[in-house]
């Protein structure tokens, strides 16, 4: 915490940067794997409703049913509203395997709560891939990119080749989810 800028008055404070241990970088960025309940929020934008942003497949989450545009009601007793004016969802980010929050959401076939017990689970980095016609009758292929790491370099290659088969001209890359990464795995789609 030390080593990000706190911010000076007219600069603000480094709230992109981050210091992790080389075990979770590997796991990440070597293996494809992360520890997580496999859920994210829209809560940097500060203000509610605080809802499901990406949920992970084959994370706890995923596994519980949760879906993106899931709204929050609250984690372990603590409402959205103050997750929200407190700006601290750390306890969406565990520390060790086994962790357990409950999360209450209301979905959209009603409240329901979920306990999500923190694991160990292997990203999927290109989510979904697709071929749109587009309104002007031309064709273009659709990927979402979620983690620049190796594992998603034969998954989009595999998407391009298929864009390229069914004759699309276009080309749309979806980051909205997508955190970095690796830059030799950017070199590699961009080529």
């Amino acid at each position: 915490g030390k080593l990000l800028f706190p911010g000076d008055g007219s600069v603000p404070a480094d709230r992109w940067s981050y210091i992790e241990s080389s075990a979770s970088y590997s796991q990440f960025f070597e293996e494809g794997r992360t520890l997580g309940y496999g859920l994210a929020v829209n809560g940097l934008e500060g203000r509610l409703p605080l809802k499901l942003r990406y949920v992970e497949p084959g994370s706890p989450a995923a596994a519980a049913g949760l879906r993106r545009g899931d709204t929050v009601v609250s984690v372990n007793g603590v409402s959205a509203a103050s997750l929200v004016a407190g700006g601290d969802y750390s306890v969406l980010s565990p520390a060790n395997e086994g962790e357990t929050i409950t999360v209450e959401l209301n979905t959209a076939s009603g409240r329901r709560t979920a306990s999500l017990v923190a694991a160990v689970f292997t990203l999927t980095p290109v989510a979904t891939t697709r071929v749109l016609t587009l309104a002007v009758g031309k064709k273009a292929g659709y990927v979402m990119l979620k983690d620049f790491i190796p594992q998603a370099e034969t998954p989009l290659a595999n998407a391009f080749a298929s864009f390229r088969a069914a004759g699309a001209t276009e080309l749309i890359i979806d980051l909205r989810y997508n955190g970095g990464g690796r830059i030799s795995t950017s070199n590699a789609r961009a080529s």
